[in-house]
């Protein structure tokens, strides 16, 4: 399913990506700029990855992170590895400013132009951020 969206071929707009590992935009959003970071090797838990996969995924959690924030005008967000609905390898990262605008809330109605739109707002911060910050 994630490497459907990685493909283009399922709705998610794709924001960043690196060997393995990619991000997306959640297609239907808890909050706005729900993402999910997501390993590219098929493997149902995220504790189970062999280090390298491990550690590219929690580095780009840890890129993408402020990112969200900072786009969303947030004051934090929250991390989560439930993987109840899609046995692959993912982290959800959900911005917000209380647990109430987190938890418990049915997807929003987020139309495909505004997912793009905010996908590009996200991939021009990411490009910003790394062309100070290569590496």
């Amino acid at each position: 399913m994630f490497d459907e969206v990685l493909a283009g071929s399922r709705p998610g707009e794709v924001v960043f990506e690196v060997e393995r590992t990619f991000a997306f935009l959640d297609a239907e959003p808890r909050v706005v700029g729900h993402a999910l970071v997501v390993s590219k090797l098929h493997i149902d838990r995220v504790y189970d990855l062999p280090a390298p996969d491990y550690e590219e995924l929690w580095a780009a959690v840890r890129m993408l992170a402020p990112v969200l924030q900072a786009v969303t005008r947030t004051q934090r967000v929250v991390v989560l590895v439930a993987g109840f609905e899609v046995p692959h390898a993912h982290v959800h990262l959900m911005p917000g400013n209380t647990r109430q605008d987190v938890f418990g809330r049915e997807p929003l109605n987020m139309t495909a132009d505004e997912l793009a739109s905010l996908a590009a707002t996200v991939r021009s911060e990411i490009g910003r951020i790394r062309s100070h910050h290569p590496g």
